[in-house]
């Protein structure tokens, strides 16, 4: 949910891509995960969010 606002709320800031969208997105609040040290996976994980809503708002 926390990923899909964020992006969402880029887009609307004039975020021109996914790539854009998926950047700063401030996922502290996440630090207790475990995986959450792996940036990596972050990265991925908000950028696969980003692409399905970049596709969504293209249709």
């Amino acid at each position: 949910m926390f990923l899909r606002g964020a992006v969402t709320r880029h887009f609307a800031e004039g975020a021109f891509d996914p790539v854009e969208a998926s950047q700063n997105l401030g996922q502290s609040r996440f630090a207790y995960l475990e995986s959450y040290g792996d940036l990596a996976f972050r990265s991925r994980n908000a950028l696969s969010v980003a692409e399905e809503i970049f596709q969504a708002q293209q249709k």
